[in-house]
C-alpha cells in the first residue's frame, strides 16, 4: 500500500526517495512536505487536500458523530480518522511524485 520511490534528476544527479516513513511525514506536514520535496508547484493542490481533509474530518465529527449509535462512535472514530489520515498521506506523496514526474525525472527501482 506504501510503494516506496526513488526519483531521481538525470541533469544534475539530484535524487529525492520517498519510502514508508515519508508517509507519516506527508500526512502530518502535508503542503509543508510538498513545498520541500518537489517545490512550490503542486502547493496549491496540496492545500486543498489538507484543508479538505481536516475540514471534512471536522464536519463529520461535529454535525455527522451524533447521528452514529452510542457504542459505534468510538468504533467510528478509531477507524475513520486514520483513514482520512492514510488517505491524506498517500495523496501527498502522490502530488510530490507527480510534480517530479511532470518535470523530468526518472523514476528508479528502490535500492
Amino acid at each position: 500500500m506504501f510503494s516506496n520511490y526513488r526519483l531521481v534528476d538525470d541533469h544534475n544527479d539530484k535524487t529525492v526517495r520517498i519510502g514508508k516513513i515519508s508517509y507519516l511525514f506527508a500526512g502530518f506536514m502535508g503542503p509543508a512536505y510538498v513545498l520541500v520535496k518537489s517545490g512550490p508547484r503542486k502547493l496549491p493542490q496540496s492545500l486543498c487536500w489538507s484543508i479538505g481533509c481536516a475540514l471534512g474530518t471536522l464536519a463529520f465529527v461535529v454535525k455527522g458523530l451524533p447521528y452514529v449509535p452510542g457504542n459505534l462512535q468510538a468504533v467510528v472514530l478509531v477507524v475513520g480518522i486514520p483513514a482520512v489520515f492514510v488517505l491524506h498521506s498517500t495523496k501527498t506523496v502522490g502530488l510530490v511524485r507527480s510534480a517530479l514526474l511532470q518535470r523530468g525525472w526518472a523514476s528508479r527501482p528502490t535500492d
